[in-house]
């Protein structure tokens, strides 16, 4: 407390996950060889220009490189140390009798990043993508046939149908893949009105370092082994901003109720 009137709130969080991004993994060698090597020049999508055409762009390379999401385990994926996240808290008494005060606050937030995004580099080749299309009139190709109501019966006739065709998709982390964190402030006006508080304030949240999964080559264009890269990106920003009003009846008294209500 600062005199009467003035309360400050004053803090700070620090956080330390020593295994957010699955930190150990090991990208295997031969996916490793095969995404520096022959399939490096695949690593691009196709990108429409505002003239109609179309061009060729280097996801991988304007995300770090390769070597970036290629892993050697905790070597590669040091444990992040800077989730430090301090917190500032005030409120003002305008007169002094409680029934005007002014009060704002902020702070760094950090979450975890979501676990099974995660998975997905690890476990995600462990099985083939299938696509079979289903036609009255299907040409000889493989992956198109006619529909059969066995099909909703009998899994093993679906296994028949693609056989061994289907190949896995790649999902690659980046190995300084950044926490998410967010920005959140808060600032209005409390006041006593009749037998009731009278609330009216601003509220912001705003993100970055959101995890978002982005191709890195066409999709199907890394065979015959796999089929599409997909790699993290963690640049996506969120904003938040809303004014909210808030009426509260505290039972205050004798009185037996109280309640709330806020848009």
């Amino acid at each position: 407390r600062v005199g009467r009137r003035l309360t400050l709130n004053l803090g700070v969080r620090w956080d330390v996950e020593t295994n957010p991004i699955n930190n150990a993994y090991v990208t295997p060698r031969a996916l490793a060889d095969s995404l520096r090597g022959p399939l490096a020049p695949r690593l691009f999508v196709e990108q429409p220009a505002p003239d109609g055409s179309r061009r060729q762009v280097r996801v991988i390379d304007r995300l770090g490189g390769i070597d970036r999401f290629i892993s050697n385990g905790r070597s590669s994926r040091p444990v992040y140390l800077g989730a430090v996240q301090p917190r500032l808290g005030a409120s003002f008494d305008v007169r002094g009798d409680g029934r005007t005060v002014l009060f704002g606050g902020g702070g760094l937030y950090y979450d975890r990043q979501n676990w099974n995004t995660f998975f997905d580099e690890q476990y995600r080749r462990q099985y083939g993508q299938y696509t079979v299309q289903f036609r009255d009139n299907c040409p000889t190709t493989v992956g198109c046939t006619r529909w059969n109501p066995q099909f909703q019966s009998d899994p093993s006739t679906l296994n028949a149908l693609v056989g061994t065709t289907g190949v896995p998709e790649v999902f690659l982390v980046a190995n300084d893949l950044r926490p998410p964190r967010t920005t959140q402030t808060s600032v209005g006006v409390r006041q006593q009105v009749l037998g009731a508080r009278v609330t009216v304030s601003y509220n912001g949240v705003f993100g970055r370092n959101i995890t978002n999964y982005v191709r890195a080559s066409g999709f199907g264009g890394l065979g015959p082994n796999y089929l599409t890269a997909f790699v993290t990106d963690d640049r996506v920003r969120t904003r938040y901003n809303a004014l909210q009003v808030q009426v509260e009846r505290p039972p205050v008294g004798a009185s037996r109720f109280g309640g709330s209500l806020a848009y």
